[in-house]
């Protein structure tokens, strides 16, 4: 797995937020209160930025955005969660091609839900 010179830093919610508005649509307000109450994260991922949440040993992505960025940073993101002690990653999107966008980048995340407006992904660290 290829892993890029991209750094992943802590960053405060007022700098993440309008960044991650598209990604988070109506889960937004949801998320501001997460973060306020210590149980999500928000990271700059190179360019891009990302809320995070640990739900036991699992990583869960809540929101990512970031134009063109996601094959430079999801191996970063990987990197991070192990380097934290988690043993999964999950996401949830709406893009049918992430999964097989992922798992060509080298991750191997698996279809682990399909649900009416989303899939949820899983990889074991």
């Amino acid at each position: 797995m290829y892993l890029p010179n991209v750094n992943i830093q802590h960053v405060e919610w007022s700098e993440a937020a309008p960044n991650l508005a598209r990604a988070l649509a109506d889960y937004a307000s949801e998320a501001g209160q997460e973060v306020k109450d210590g149980n999500a994260f928000a990271f700059k991922v190179g360019k891009a930025y990302a809320l995070l949440r640990a739900e036991g040993s699992e990583l869960v992505i809540v929101g990512y955005e970031g134009d063109h960025t996601l094959k430079l940073c999801a191996p970063v993101i990987a990197k991070f969660a192990k380097k934290m002690g988690a043993k999964s990653i999950r996401v949830h999107t709406q893009r049918r091609g992430e999964l097989r966008f992922l798992n060509s980048i080298g991750l191997g995340f698996e279809l682990v839900e399909q649900r009416p407006d989303e899939f949820v992904l899983r990889l074991i660290l």
